[in-house]
């Protein structure tokens, strides 16, 4: 039995967008969805209980969700965010996501996996920012730098208990040129954690806080 939802709307102070779906209910539960977000609070991210949430992760067994997600409001804060995307892929308790956006025509993309039934789940994550102009890039965080049109290419990989606000960098590149040590990873973390994870798992994606934690490694 499949059903399909056209042109689902959801307005409210804090959200509004357009939603199509298609369900499918036998042999086992299924959720094809994709959402075009026109207006978004991140400050709603707040009110997320994750223990909640943990709790209540049996139900995840019975269900599989492939989910697109397409932002088209214009504007985050004070930084232009162009083309930002989400997809999120749930089966059988284990998340797969994969994260698009831009800013200042530099590419900002991070995919990785999540296992709710483990005792501390660990979000796994695999990101690169590549940018033609570091200069323009830096400039939308408010961040001085001497570079003019320089090239800048960046990857990092590692996990974050969400639980438990804990993050661990296994790997930092920056234009091949330098391999974060040892010393510089712990460096990271602790200034990440300190920063961003200083209330709860959602203040990574508090802009203000980015901005901070940039400035403090740059």
């Amino acid at each position: 039995m499949t059903t399909i939802i056209k042109n689902f709307n959801l307005r409210n102070k804090n959200i509004s967008f357009i939603n199509e779906s298609l369900v499918t209910f036998k042999p086992f539960l299924e959720i094809n969805s994709r959402f075009d977000v026109k207006e978004f609070n991140p400050k709603i991210l707040k009110k997320i209980n994750l223990n909640e949430l943990y709790s209540s992760r049996n139900i995840l067994k019975k269900i599989n969700i492939k989910n697109k997600i397409f932002f088209t409001t214009k504007k985050f804060s004070r930084i232009s965010i162009n083309d930002p995307s989400l997809n999120i892929n749930l089966a059988y308790g284990r998340m797969n996501y994969l994260k698009q956006f831009r800013i200042s025509e530099s590419d900002f993309l991070c995919q990785g996996d999540l296992n709710f039934f483990e005792d501390y789940p660990t979000l796994f994550f695999d990101c690169s920012i590549v940018s033609n102009n570091k200069k323009k890039l830096f400039k939308q965080f408010s961040i001085n730098t001497k570079s003019k049109n320089e090239n800048l290419k960046i990857n990092f990989n590692g996990n974050l208990s969400i639980l438990n606000k804990k993050i661990n960098f296994k790997k930092i590149l920056m234009n091949e040129t330098y391999k974060a040590s040892k010393e510089d990873l712990i460096f990271f973390k602790e200034r990440f954690e300190s920063i961003l994870l200083d209330e709860n798992f959602f203040e990574i994606f508090n802009l203000k806080k980015i901005k901070l934690f940039l400035k403090e490694i740059t």
